[in-house]
Parts: structure tokens; C-alpha cells; sequence
């Protein structure tokens, strides 16, 4: 949890950043996106913890022999001010993902007041990941 006087709209916990690691792991595996997998018509993933459903992603991929072996997370947002976070972040995703936490990267900016992020409506977070074959 991060403390900030606004919060976001979404259908489970709005973790714009967890939502763009899932994304990332499932697209290198050649997968749907979490869309399909945790849809926003489903009850079931009201309020839901992103980071449960990150767990879930890891299940899917190890089913198919990968894990991953490497992050590359980018958040962008005014508010709130992500950089004395972003280590605790990165022990998280280590933690629940596998991955050597010198293998997790957690960039924190902002947008310079411009575009949607700019003028606070928004949260944009870009990820890429790094999979390999478990049997590796």
C-alpha cells in the first residue's frame, strides 16, 4: 500500500503496476493478456488483490515450463511520489515471481505535467519481462 489522498478507478485493487507485470509475463509467454484470464465482467475479481492474481499468472507460465528471470517495470505518475518505494516494490515482485530481486527493476517518474498522467487522472506503467525454460 502506498498512501495518497486520491485513489484509482478500477474493478480489483487498481495496482497499475502489477497489472503491467502480469501483462508483460503473459505476452512473453505467448499468452492472452490478463483480460482473458481475470476479465472485469467477473464478480469474482472485484476488489481483488493484484498481486494474488500475480501468483495465479506465475502458476500459468510454470504449467508451461517458464519462469521468469527478469523485470523491467516503468511507472509513471504526479502523484503519488513513487521513488522511496520502488525497493519494496522490487522485494515484492522478487518474492512472489521468483525472479532474483537484482533481476527486478522499479523505475519511478513522472510525466512533467503533461498528457493524462500530467494533470493527475491517470497512471501509466510499462513492463518487460524476461522468461526462460525452468529446465535451464
Amino acid at each position: 500500500r502506498i498512501p495518497c489522498d486520491t485513489g484509482l478507478i478500477a474493478h480489483s485493487d487498481g495496482d497499475v503496476a502489477v497489472h503491467a507485470v502480469m501483462d508483460a509475463i503473459l505476452s512473453a509467454a505467448g499468452l492472452k493478456d490478463i483480460g482473458n484470464y481475470f476479465p472485469d465482467t467477473d464478480d469474482e475479481y472485484m476488489g481483488a488483490d493484484s498481486m494474488a492474481l500475480l501468483a495465479r499468472v506465475i502458476k500459468i507460465i510454470s504449467e508451461k515450463g517458464l519462469k521468469v528471470a527478469g523485470l523491467s517495470l516503468a511507472v509513471q505518475a504526479e502523484k503519488p511520489k513513487l521513488m522511496q518505494f520502488t525497493d519494496q516494490m522490487r522485494a515484492n515482485l522478487s518474492r512472489v515471481t521468483g525472479a532474483d530481486k537484482e533481476r527486478v527493476s522499479v523505475g519511478a517518474g513522472t510525466s512533467e505535467k503533461l498528457g493524462f498522467v500530467g494533470e493527475k487522472l491517470g497512471i501509466c506503467a510499462y513492463c518487460c519481462a524476461v522468461l526462460e525454460d525452468k529446465k535451464n
